[in-house]
């Protein structure tokens, strides 16, 4: 792992704990509180970031790289593109899958938990 994998990673895990953190100002039967919160963010950003590297074609824990993939496969063509971790430049398409895949991820797993943690109380 290099150093841009690393700061893709960590991008990647800080939107992760955003995401669910925001999740639950807006659902508030769900909050698990901010630690909760915060396990839930990195655990679905982790998930997130490699289904959506699935998705995109890439192996790694971060989206955008070279490859096929699911998506390509459903589409019937390959989808190519690049992270500022692989190519040594920013790539603003990339960045944002990060932080939208970390986001959304981190904010699913925070609802499941804290739908699951409703229904044992109930």
């Amino acid at each position: 792992m290099n150093a841009g994998e690393i700061i893709s990673l960590i991008f990647q895990l800080v939107s992760g704990v955003v995401g669910a953190n925001l999740a639950s100002n807006f659902l508030d039967q769900f909050d698990l509180g901010f630690l909760g919160n915060s396990i839930a963010g990195i655990v679905g950003a982790g998930l997130g970031g490699k289904l959506l590297a699935l998705l995109l074609g890439g192996s790694g824990s971060h989206a955008g790289t070279k490859g096929g993939g699911l998506l390509a496969l459903l589409l019937g063509h390959s989808v190519a593109t690049s992270t500022h971790a692989h190519s040594g430049n920013f790539d603003l398409s990339s960045f944002l899958a990060l932080v939208v895949g970390g986001g959304v991820g981190g904010a699913i797993v925070m609802l499941i938990v804290g739908l699951g943690r409703q229904s044992l109380s109930d």
